[in-house]
């Protein structure tokens, strides 16, 4: 119910659990899924929709589609649907015409923008440079 109504949530948090907005980080890499910007958090381990936390897709619901990684989505609310709407491991022999399957970034790519995120996010470039390498004795 949370990602329906975010601001009735957001409301009760911030009577109930002042500074809960810090366990939702803004400053995160920021990917495309079907046209909309979703933030991609490593440590809750799901994009996440930058204006209701509450809408999210677990990394866990990514999956390999004729080749390409994506996930399937509920195209009018933009999250992943409801297992009695759609079940990946039982999927209908019609597909309901508002899921979509959406490209979303591999395993590789995803490490690699998160690790460039982090890199910037603490150096301020990505542009590291290399250690000579050294022999110790």
């Amino acid at each position: 119910m949370d990602a329906v109504d975010p601001d009735a949530t957001k409301a009760r948090l911030d009577r109930v659990v002042p500074g809960w907005e810090d366990d939702f980080p803004v400053d995160l890499p920021v990917v495309q899924i079907a046209g909309q910007d979703f933030l991609a958090d490593a440590k809750r381990k799901e994009f996440r929709d930058p204006q209701n936390p509450w809408k999210t897709i677990p990394f866990s619901d990514v999956i390999m589609e004729n080749g390409q990684t994506g996930v399937f989505l509920d195209e009018r609310v933009m999250q992943v649907p409801f297992p009695h709407i759609y079940d990946p491991f039982d999927p209908p022999e019609v597909m309901p015409a508002h899921i979509i399957f959406a490209a979303v970034p591999n395993g590789r790519e995803l490490a690699q923008l998160l690790s460039d995120h982090h890199t910037f996010h603490y150096t301020g470039s990505l542009d590291v440079p290399k250690q000579a390498a050294r022999i110790s004795r």
